[in-house]
């Protein structure tokens, strides 16, 4: 069974910046570009709540990838 985890890396060029789950991508660059790749690898439980909020997180990290 895989433990319960969730990695996100956000990638600018040839730069990857790797953050916490709930943590602000907010301001990340390599130079002047903004990260425009994400990758999500998340192996958690949401109860209907927990879910929303997560997604709501995404919500947020795909925002602030907009030029």
């Amino acid at each position: 069974m895989k433990e319960k985890k969730c990695e996100l890396t956000l990638k600018a060029g040839n730069k990857q910046f790797n953050i916490k789950p709930y943590q602000s991508p907010r301001g990340l660059r390599h130079e002047v570009k903004r990260p425009d790749k994400r990758t999500i690898d998340c192996y958690l439980d949401f109860d209907s709540v927990g879910l929303v909020k997560f997604i709501g997180y995404l919500q947020v990290i795909a925002c602030s990838m907009e030029k």
